[in-house]
């Protein structure tokens, strides 16, 4: 090869056997034939001029729609590399490719260079790379650039979908999970005072949280039991549930007691029990509170470690705005009922369910993207239509954790032995790669007596 032969390459096209010749620094990057709409990778390494009537052997991968290409002239051999254009043909070179024996050519990117009237020189840009391309040579001095560049991206590929399934205890495990909390409900129910009842209170919540694999370990904080008890007091004084109560005539520093009871926590009335009450809070399935799920959320809050509670006559209140717990999900999602073996007694028919993804796992979902499926899993086999949902809420906003999926299946069954199979689209892992969330929901029998 002379000194002037220096800056090309030589190739055969595998496709067409057309002779071509390329500047030094295409070299490593991906054209497309201009004779037959090959597209392929140009060999990493300079080859002597490969007579036409050769054919670079091994597979050939070829476009399946090959795109549309300008008119191109191939000099001959015995051209000179620099020879010059002249303002009469104003479409003059195409970038090609091939690849060497036994590489498999691939889709790739389509570069067509038009050069402007006038232009002196032949095409000696290199090609435009993908990211995981090295850089290309510079350009030796003395070749003009091209006038125009145009790339046609290959068709993307659709990322793969992330499936991520929960997995639930068995009934039995379930049942050795949480036996010593029973035990424990049980010996307190017999009291009646108010120590033992809020000390039921909590256990009654670390069932739930168990439940949901979501950190049980919370205690009573003897200050914020007289913030809550300050709160329920203050709402029966004004015959109504606030969580921005006005003062009805309370000394200051009592009133500044009950309001910070208020704003912190869950309240309700009617209730002449704790421990009914926090199975009101997790229900939390009413038509004002079915769209939040906001008592719900704070009572299944990862960071809640103390917590207070107080009841006066039939008015209740919790502290539950604490934080000072792990903020560690502890997985992928806190299901509400979670997968696995659920109690019959711990979720009843015309509970909303609630799904709140790990902001560590997961982006914040979109309404106008998430789809939510549940099916009955005893129902016969292909006969198993989707349950219709009312409502479908995606909730983003405070209460613990954001990021909370709510819906309510039409029909459910909590009968023993029922199950169901739920699967979430349309969610994005934190990279932003799309996400399917399944687990399966079976009924069994109830677990306190």
């Amino acid at each position: 090869m002379t000194a002037a032969d220096s800056r090309f390459v030589h190739f055969s096209c595998p496709a067409c056997r057309k002779t071509v010749r390329l500047p030094a620094g295409a070299a490593g990057k991906r054209v497309v034939c201009p004779g037959c709409g090959l597209h392929g990778s140009v060999p990493g390494r300079a080859m002597t001029p490969t007579p036409s009537s050769a054919r670079i052997a091994g597979p050939a991968v070829l476009s399946p729609v090959p795109p549309a290409r300008p008119a191109a002239r191939t000099p001959s051999s015995g051209e000179n590399a620099s020879r010059r254009l002249t303002p009469s043909r104003p479409l003059q070179q195409v970038a090609l490719a091939a690849v060497l024996s036994g590489v498999t050519l691939v889709a790739a990117m389509m570069v067509v260079v038009i050069l402007a009237p006038g232009n002196k020189h032949n095409v000696d840009r290199p090609m435009p790379r993908s990211a995981d391309e090295v850089s290309p040579p510079p350009v030796e001095r003395g070749i003009g650039p091209a006038t125009a560049v145009v790339v046609a991206p290959a068709p993307a590929v659709p990322p793969a979908v992330l499936d991520i399934e929960l997995a639930g205890p068995s009934a039995a495990d379930l049942n050795a999970s949480l036996r010593p909390l029973i035990d424990e409900i049980t010996a307190l129910d017999g009291r009646k005072d108010g120590v033992s009842e809020r000390q039921a209170a909590v256990v009654r919540l670390r069932m739930y949280r168990r439940l949901c694999r979501v950190s049980d370990d919370v205690t009573l904080d003897d200050r914020l039991d007289e913030e809550a008890l300050a709160a329920a007091d203050i709402c029966r004084r004004l015959g109504t549930l606030s969580h921005e109560p006005s003062n009805p005539g309370m000394p200051a520093a009592e009133f500044d007691k009950a309001l910070r009871g208020a704003r912190s926590g869950n309240l309700a009335s009617g209730i002449e029990d704790l421990v009914r009450a926090v199975d009101g809070w997790i229900d939390d399935s009413d038509a004002t509170n079915i769209a939040a799920l906001g008592h719900r959320r704070w009572c299944l809050n990862p960071p809640l470690r103390r917590v207070g509670f107080g009841r006066i006559e039939t008015w209740c209140a919790m502290w539950a705005h604490d934080r000072s717990g792990c903020v560690c999900v502890g997985g992928p999602a806190i299901c509400f009922p979670p997968a696995g073996a659920v109690p019959i007694d711990m979720f009843r028919p015309h509970y909303a369910w609630s799904v709140t993804l790990d902001p560590n796992t997961f982006r914040k979902p979109r309404p106008d993207k998430v789809t939510v499926t549940v099916r009955d899993e005893r129902a016969e086999a292909g006969s198993r239509p989707r349950l219709e949902l009312d409502p479908l809420v995606i909730e983003t906003h405070g209460y613990g954790i954001d990021n909370c999926i709510i819906f309510r299946p039409r029909g459910v069954s909590t009968a023993v032995g029922q199950r169901y199979l739920v699967v979430i689209e349309g969610i994005q892992d934190r990279t932003g790669a799309p996400a399917r969330l399944r687990y399966a929901v079976e009924f069994v029998s109830q677990l306190v007596k």
